[in-house]
């Protein structure tokens, strides 16, 4: 019996265990250089201690109600703290398992929207500044990183705006602004936009850039491409991105 007490005494601690395996990726790679390498073990071990102190907080609960001995307040908490990292863990799990493990997106897969401005950025980066589209998607699942883009983000494409040249670039400029990125360089000479966006939790830098090219029908084309600098798949982030600023872009032309 007391073996099982000290089990279910044992719940929030263990919760707190869970709590700083599954959250100090993030901070610890943002600001003290936590190895990337280490964050899904981290992950797998948060929520793993998760569930053994959900079992633990099951037993507190059990030996209050039955036993008339325990903290029901402790269990009630650990079992708070336990059920947040699973459903982080989990979603998390369930984002990367439902997108294609790339990490490079564009909405002109045959002649991408090229970096200059943000190479020496770059340097040093675990993902090269060059677009592989025909290199094989990670996990040997017979396609290219093209063809896995093309499969899954089916509505990423191109944006035409009903408006000249002029006003798009400066139009895009506002929707860079408006959503936050790091612009490093607006070159209207070449319809060139490049901006970074740091993701909040992990300080990750991801790169984006953006081509304006006037059409002979008066209208604009707009495209896109994020890659992220660091990791082998996005878990969506860089088409999620490229949709926001195509969004704010849209928006701010009334296109």
């Amino acid at each position: 019996m007391k073996m099982v007490e000290g089990f279910a005494r044992a719940a929030p601690w263990l919760a707190m265990v869970a709590l700083i395996l599954a959250a100090s990726p993030g901070p610890g790679y943002k600001f003290g250089g936590f190895p990337l390498s280490l964050m899904v073990p981290f992950l797998m071990g948060g929520l793993l201690v998760a569930f053994v102190a959900g079992l633990a907080s099951a037993t507190g609960f059990g030996l209050r109600v039955f036993a008339g001995s325990g903290s029901m307040g402790a269990s009630v908490i650990a079992l708070l703290m336990a059920g947040a990292v699973i459903f982080y863990v989990g979603s998390f799990v369930k984002a990367a398992q439902g997108v294609p493990a790339i990490h490079d997106v564009t909405t002109d897969t045959e002649n991408p929207p090229q970096f200059v401005a943000v190479l020496a950025m770059r340097e040093g980066a675990a993902n090269p500044a060059e677009y592989e589209g025909d290199d094989p998607e990670p996990g040997d699942t017979g396609r290219t990183v093209r063809e896995a883009q093309l499969a899954h983000y089916t509505d990423l494409a191109p944006l035409f705006l009903d408006t000249e040249y002029s006003f798009a670039f400066t139009a895009a400029i506002a929707a860079v602004e408006e959503l936050g990125w790091e612009l490093v360089e607006a070159n209207s000479d070449e319809g060139r936009i490049e901006a970074i966006e740091s993701t909040f939790w992990y300080g990750f830098k991801d790169d984006v850039v953006i081509r304006i090219q006037a059409q002979s029908d008066n209208t604009t084309r707009v495209d896109v491409r994020s890659k992220s600098r660091v990791g082998i798949s996005d878990v969506g982030a860089n088409a999620a991105r490229i949709q926001r600023f195509l969004d704010a872009l849209a928006a701010q032309t009334g296109g």
